[in-house]
């Protein structure tokens, strides 16, 4: 990809990120840059369907329902740990208090 394309490009990707939010003075300011050259508006275009097809696959159940079930995997695997690391801890403290009582006998 040229400077030129990379910069085109750039300014596609920030036109679409403030459009739903932009004043009529931005907006006309898009739709100059648009109609200034068929490239521009080429590489916004591909942005919209990238968006929409983007859109799309995260909109859809099945994948919300992957993620789902593995962020509660996640969660049930950081408690598995966060109750390991308590063994240890506890484990560890045990010992020592042992080796403690059993030097200090001596």
């Amino acid at each position: 990809m040229s400077h030129e394309s990379e910069r085109i490009a750039a300014r596609a990707a920030e036109y679409l990120a403030r459009s739903r939010e932009e004043t009529p003075v931005q907006r006309r300011e898009r739709e100059e840059w648009l109609a200034a050259d068929p490239r521009h508006f080429m590489a916004y275009q591909r942005l919209l369907q990238l968006e929409e097809h983007a859109t799309g696959v995260l909109d859809d159940p099945e994948l919300q329902a992957i993620t789902e079930r593995d962020l509660e995997a996640l969660q049930r695997s950081r408690r598995w740990r966060r109750c390991a690391w308590l063994v240890v801890v506890l484990l560890l403290l045990f010992v020592g208090a042992y080796a403690i009582g059993a030097f200090s006998t001596v």
